[in-house]
């Protein structure tokens, strides 16, 4: 019914103007015609009609061989599998039309298997898109729009079909269901210029039973960006509280005396150095001084160490 004449092509055309029939073939070199029918000869390659499966079969050698001696075949794999798939889309929008046809503003009951099938893809979409309120005779614009565009009722038609109607603003959709805003219903230019539209015309992944605020907390794109200053005073605020919670770890009181022994005045175990004076001291010294302390004093060298281990 939906077949399509094969239409011959130019023989001068090779078999590489976005056909899907095969993968890409590469042949292993430069191969002249006397080489590939040679080759042909050779294993006994004929000419013969070819489905897509089958152009996807041919190795290299043997689809430059079809397309240098036998283009139209590969071009007829081609336009069958085009009819294919044509076919099979024209053939959704038929059935597509004929459900409509039967049912919609007809009054006619769908049979038990076919309302389960359908009911099953309509309570999918109203589970992940609560701001969708059912009751609402403005919201039959998206089953509108699946019968006017011969589309049947699944999942994924019915989302195309609901962002489309929400671009257009015919659509009535509740903010406040969903935490996107406060308002309960919203449609037309509100809708379509609403703050959050993107949320608004987006699936839900919350259960129904979670809170607005809970909703709102994890999503982070409902929030307003925190100015870079403020983030800025934060983090040093951070910063100073740690400080002082060092400070109080390593301060010892005794009456009205108070001592703080800060990490970085810690002995490191060579002579009355701290970490600091250490430090100073290996900055000042050669490298010929630095080895021959490390070959020949054992404190410097576990000085040594111990630095390099605390800086880990």
């Amino acid at each position: 019914m939906f077949i399509l004449p094969v239409q011959k092509r130019s023989k001068t055309k090779v078999f590489n103007e976005g056909a899907t029939a095969g993968t890409a073939k590469v042949s292993s070199g430069g191969k002249g015609r006397e080489e590939l029918k040679s080759l042909g000869e050779r294993n006994g390659w004929a000419d013969q009609e070819l489905t897509a499966h089958e152009v996807g079969q041919l190795s290299a050698d043997h689809y430059l061989w079809f397309s240098t001696f036998f283009p139209e075949r590969l071009e007829h794999a081609a336009q069958l599998a085009s009819n294919k798939r044509y076919n099979k889309t024209e053939m959704k929008k038929v059935e597509a039309q004929q459900f409509w046809n039967l049912y919609w503003g007809t009054g006619t009951q769908a049979g038990p298997d076919e309302a389960t099938k359908v009911l099953a893809e309509l309570e999918q979409f109203t589970a992940r898109y609560p701001q969708f309120l059912t009751d609402k005779n403005e919201n039959s614009c998206v089953l509108e729009y699946l019968k006017d565009n011969d589309l049947p009722v699944t999942y994924q038609n019915l989302v195309h079909a609901f962002e489309a109607c929400v671009l257009s603003g015919s659509v009535v959709v509740s903010p406040a269901r969903i935490g996107a805003g406060s308002e309960e219903e919203v449609t037309g230019d509100v809708l379509t210029r609403h703050r959050n539209v993107r949320v608004l015309m987006s699936a839900q992944s919350r259960p129904d039973d979670v809170s607005a605020d809970d909703f709102y907390r994890q999503h982070k794109e409902l929030h307003p960006g925190t100015p870079f200053l403020i983030r800025q005073r934060e983090a040093q605020r951070q910063v100073t509280e740690q400080f002082f919670e060092k400070a109080r770890a390593a301060t010892v009181r005794s009456g009205a005396t108070t001592f703080t022994d800060y990490p970085e005045r810690e002995r490191i175990g060579y002579g009355d150095h701290t970490r600091y004076s250490f430090r100073k001291l290996l900055d000042s010294l050669s490298a010929d001084s630095y080895q021959r302390r490390l070959n020949e004093d054992q404190s410097f060298s576990a000085a040594v160490d111990k630095l390099n281990s605390d800086n880990k």
